[in-house]
């Protein structure tokens, strides 16, 4: 099949490190290798070229302005090309919040903020009127898409639920994850110099999402007892954000990195003695899965829909309580890594590679081709 996969994003797809673009690219390259022709454009920057004559249109993440996804999604359909949708979609509600208290913005500050959140569910509420069938990564987000249709005024022929099939996130098994298990990449000598030979590794944009201010707090905790605990954080950050909490860990056991080599970021997570993710926002975040295929213990935020891949294999903590996120981290260096970590290690492997999600795609696309056959 030739198949055109859409994304918008400020991104280089060329180097992807959000979330939504590393599954696009993963996917792209999977499904690449199961012999399909795969196009992909970042419909923000130009559009696709329709001569090429593609069987279906995949059209990844919910998040940001719908504009260059509605526009895609009707040019398809009125060629009749098949069009499909992975929203990466969670409520920002809580969200919200939190940077309203972060920021001491009071109830009517910054409406201009909010309202890009409110523009972005309206958005999601028109594209998803045009796509022939949605993947949502986890049942919990379908069940939350699905909640939102009444607000969405959406009176399809075809019911949402009807035309739906989650298929989950994915690593990158044999590019990565079997490359960082089969041998040691050397860091530079500067930062093996600076690494402890314990430490707690959070990789994440720096900002309020991902909570690193509350998990600096539970490390405080957590130092009281056990000073010698490194905490390493790795990548790019957001200046305002690290500004706000940059004091207060100066001269303590933390080690900060910028954005890194994939290898390395495998190498580091590998290593680590717990691999920690307190975001208030994950679907469920790639590094959890990352983490958990290497063997290392993950704790990670009760929010989202984590627990639905990694189930009683990682350890849950409430990203708004310090206390809680130390107590977690504190339960997952006790244990160590375990026969539970073992298990979920190989859990991961075989149920979240790119290789089995490009093989659900593929179920999607054919059902599509051939809908009289479904």
């Amino acid at each position: 099949m030739k198949i055109l996969l859409a994304i918008s994003t400020y991104a280089d797809l060329d180097k992807p490190t959000m979330g939504s673009e590393r599954q696009a690219m993963g996917t792209a390259y999977a499904l690449k290798e199961r012999g399909h022709d795969v196009y992909v454009h970042n419909i923000l920057k130009h559009s696709p070229s329709w001569e090429d004559g593609y069987d279906i249109v995949h059209m990844f993440n919910a998040s940001g302005k719908k504009g260059p996804y509605m526009h895609i999604a009707q040019h398809a359909r009125l060629l009749g090309i098949p069009v499909v949708f992975t929203p990466v979609y969670w409520p920002l509600a809580e969200l919200k919040h939190n940077i309203g208290v972060f920021q001491n913005f009071g109830a009517n500050e910054r409406p201009d903020l909010f309202q890009a959140f409110e523009e972005d569910v309206l958005g999601l509420s028109l594209t998803m009127r045009y796509v022939d069938w949605w993947t949502p990564n986890a049942e919990l987000e379908a069940a939350t898409i699905l909640g939102l249709t009444d607000m969405m005024n959406n009176y399809d022929i075809v019911p949402l639920q009807a035309r739906c099939t989650v298929i989950p996130n994915a690593v990158d098994v044999t590019g990565e994850i079997d490359a960082a298990l089969a041998e040691d990449v050397k860091l530079s000598p500067q930062a093996a110099a600076n690494m402890a030979d314990r430490y707690i590794i959070c990789v994440a944009r720096m900002e309020i999402r991902k909570n690193q201010h509350r998990l600096i707090k539970a490390m405080e905790i957590l130092w009281q007892d056990d000073p010698k605990l490194q905490l390493v954080l790795v990548g790019a950050m957001n200046p305002g954000y690290v500004k706000s909490w940059e004091a207060s860990v100066k001269g303590q056991n933390v080690m900060m990195n910028g954005p890194m080599e994939p290898r390395l970021v495998m190498q580091l997570l590998k290593n680590a003695s717990v691999a920690v993710l307190p975001s208030l926002l994950e679907t469920p975040g790639l590094v959890n899965l990352e983490a958990a295929a290497l063997g290392t213990p993950v704790v990670a935020s009760d929010r989202g829909s984590v627990k639905e891949y990694l189930a009683n294999g990682a350890y849950y903590c409430d990203p708004l309580s310090p206390k809680d996120i130390a107590a977690k981290i504190k339960q997952a260096l006790d244990a160590g890594r375990t026969e539970v970590t073992d298990r979920l290690k190989e859990h991961v492997r075989t149920q979240y590679s790119y290789s089995r999600v490009a093989e659900m795609c593929e179920a999607v696309y054919t059902r599509l081709q051939n809908p009289e056959e479904a």
